[in-house]
């Protein structure tokens, strides 16, 4: 999605917020006053919206492109262009839409939990019940996960909730050259760390 304009913004939480997308992000907020976050993926614009009410401090990470975009618009927040530079804890690490372009799973992960987050809060991703594959869209990579494999990658954590949402199926396969009967499912995935 990518850094967005402050105009847009509510009406874009009203419409997620009606889906019950950021229903998990409420739940695991709702005792914290000061959050510290990790967004990858550009959506912090919506998260701080959404949690108006509690102060925050706000990391993305993102593309370097988003990154200087949002340098320009969202001057009190910290960007990282890479994943592997994060060196801090936080309490939530947000991922809307975008768990699927990283790199290596595995990896991405690992520095999840290094940063000892309070809970993982992932939106929107495309899961497969046979093995992880990678796809493309367009030129750029785009990993369909078997949910096993999300599960054994966060030793840490505990799964408290999925939310299962519908797929446009058409958008999705011609944005991924799929076949139209490939059998996958759309998840919003709620994680807590276990020592809490």
């Amino acid at each position: 999605m990518g850094i967005l304009r402050r105009g847009a913004i509510d009406s874009i939480v009203k419409y997620r917020l009606a889906l019950g997308w950021y229903d998990h992000l409420i739940e695991c907020t709702k005792d914290l006053d000061d959050i510290k976050i990790l967004d990858v993926g550009g959506e912090a614009p919506t998260v701080t919206h959404l949690l108006k009410d509690k102060k925050i401090i706000l990391h993305i990470m993102d593309l370097p492109e988003m990154c200087g975009l949002g340098k320009r618009e969202y001057t009190e927040v910290k960007y990282f262009e890479d994943l592997r530079l994060v060196d801090t804890s936080y309490d939530i690490i947000t991922n809307y839409a975008s768990l699927m372009y990283m790199d290596s799973l595995e990896e991405t992960l690992e520095i999840f939990q290094s940063c000892n987050p309070k809970y993982l809060v992932f939106g929107h991703v495309i899961t497969t019940k046979e093995e992880t594959y990678t796809t493309e869209q367009g030129k750029t990579p785009y990993r369909i996960y078997n949910m096993t494999d999300i599960i054994e990658n966060l030793p840490n954590f505990e799964l408290i909730e999925q939310k299962e949402y519908p797929i446009n199926y058409d958008r999705l396969t011609s944005k991924l050259g799929l076949e139209v009967d490939t059998p996958l499912k759309c998840f919003n995935f709620y994680f807590r760390n276990k020592t809490i």
